[in-house]
């Protein structure tokens, strides 16, 4: 089979790429990222088609190791950035989820003051 391509950029060439990305940070149990893949190839316009009727097994990372070191890439190009851990990863990830409640509930507290503002009035 060899290795997919990550990275296609000429029309016809395929590539595989993450489609989706699901984290669990259970209460007990070790904590984890499942990465589900999808083969594409690119149009003529540019535009990439989903090879439909692939399915590709997910991969797993466990965060059993937070010193792994891991490369960063660029989402669209793969070039590699720099270097991480699996510790910063997890920590931008929780962040990124505490932001996430956060603008919820900010959001819901403004709503709240605006509509006793409006009652008030």
């Amino acid at each position: 089979m060899g290795t997919p391509n990550y990275t296609a950029s000429q029309p016809g060439e395929q590539r595989r790429r993450i489609w989706r990305a699901t984290c669990e940070n259970p209460v007990y149990g070790l904590k984890y990222a499942e990465f589900h893949e999808q083969d594409v190839i690119k149009s003529k316009d540019g535009t990439e088609l989903i090879l439909n009727g692939v399915t590709l097994p997910s991969l797993r990372v466990n965060y059993s190791d937070p010193s792994q070191e891991i490369e960063l890439r660029h989402p669209e190009t793969d070039a590699v950035l720099g270097k991480t851990t699996l510790a910063q990863v997890l920590i931008n990830i929780y962040s990124l989820g505490r932001f996430a409640q956060l603008s919820r509930d900010k959001a819901v507290a403004d709503a709240e003051a605006a509509a006793q503002a409006a009652a008030q009035e």
